[in-house]
């Protein structure tokens, strides 16, 4: 009886790493969901992280970026972006995911992060960053949708 194998996801985006097709594997990336984008880069050799990262579009990289669990991977990724890759990515994040973000990084991380970030930006992180955490000033964001009374769905969504 012939032995079957099985070969996951995540082998199949590895050999895809491994035999450098970074267009199949950008393909296969952006039809994922940025959580289980994550898991894969969790199971990914650490060298390799900041080129998966480049792959995907800088909006979905964002929201991977808040997804992986291991800080030494973020660590990793921000130490090999360039600052106008950082601030692209900090554009993209709310502030409370970047105030979680700041939160369990090293200072030279933090002072990197913040040095990558508008005035106004810088000074929103700060605030929330007052609070204790797990507390509901740490989890909130100021950001916020103002619409007027009197809008039409239409108007409010133009």
């Amino acid at each position: 009886m012939a032995e079957r194998t099985i070969v996951t996801l995540g082998d199949t985006l590895a050999a895809l790493v491994e035999g450098k097709k970074y267009t199949t594997l950008r393909d296969i990336l952006v039809t994922m969901n940025a959580v289980d984008v994550a898991a894969v880069f969790e199971d990914m050799p650490q060298d390799k992280l900041p080129l998966l990262f480049r792959l995907l579009p800088k909006d979905v990289a964002a929201d991977v970026f808040t997804y992986l669990e291991d800080s030494e991977d973020q660590e990793k990724i921000i130490n090999a972006l360039s600052d106008k890759e950082l601030r692209e990515v900090l554009d993209e994040l709310y502030l409370d995911d970047t105030v979680d973000i700041i939160e369990d990084m090293p200072a030279n991380m933090v002072s990197r992060i913040l040095r990558n970030t508008d005035a106004s930006t810088r000074s929103q992180i700060n605030q929330l960053l007052k609070y204790p955490e797990d507390s509901a000033g740490s989890i909130m964001t100021t950001e916020f949708i103002y619409l007027h009374p009197n809008a039409t769905v239409e108007e409010s969504f133009a």
